[in-house]
């Protein structure tokens, strides 16, 4: 009798804290969850734009072929992070592979970069001169989701927080 009550005890105990656990997740996690909010980005940024049907299609099509040009450098990127982390795990390490890859990977983030550069300049030939001044108060203002408005909070030493690798904590 004593074993199936503290049975009981225990599996009611569980679903609580797994139910618990479930709600405290936030929907939607990763890259299909971002692209929602970067979508919801663009609306807001075409309403604060005012922008009208035609300058709306062609920002949408512009749009379309960039992220058509992006697949294979991410993909690129994707390839070389992997084999930096074969690297880096190697029983021994070749520090001459890991620059180049680290090289590799960093040229194409700023190619990348620079295309998402020249759309944003192909996007602001588009407007009219007051939609590009709202265009360039919102590019110096950084008003990007995930971006700045943190505080001191969202502020962090890196990955590790203020711990080095053996685990102590440092100042600073």
């Amino acid at each position: 009798m004593k074993r199936k009550n503290i049975l009981i005890a225990v599996s009611t105990l569980m679903i609580i804290l797994f139910t618990g656990m479930l709600v405290a997740q936030p929907f939607g996690q990763g890259r299909k969850a971002r692209m929602g909010v970067r979508g919801n980005h663009h609306e807001r940024l075409a309403k604060m734009l005012d922008l009208n049907e035609a300058q709306q299609l062609q920002i949408q099509e512009m749009r379309l072929s960039m992220q058509k040009e992006m697949i294979p450098l991410r993909s690129e990127v994707e390839k070389y992070q992997g084999e930096l982390k074969l690297v880096m795990t190697a029983e021994n390490f070749d520090e001459g592979k890991a620059e180049g890859l680290v090289n590799k990977i960093s040229d194409l983030r700023a190619k990348m970069k620079l295309k998402h550069l020249m759309q944003q300049q192909a996007v602001r030939n588009l407007l009219t001169d007051e939609q590009r001044k709202k265009f360039d108060l919102h590019i110096l203002s950084n008003d990007r989701p995930g971006k700045g408005h943190r505080g001191k909070a969202g502020h962090r030493k890196g990955r590790f927080g203020n711990r080095d690798f053996q685990g102590e904590t440092q100042e600073g």
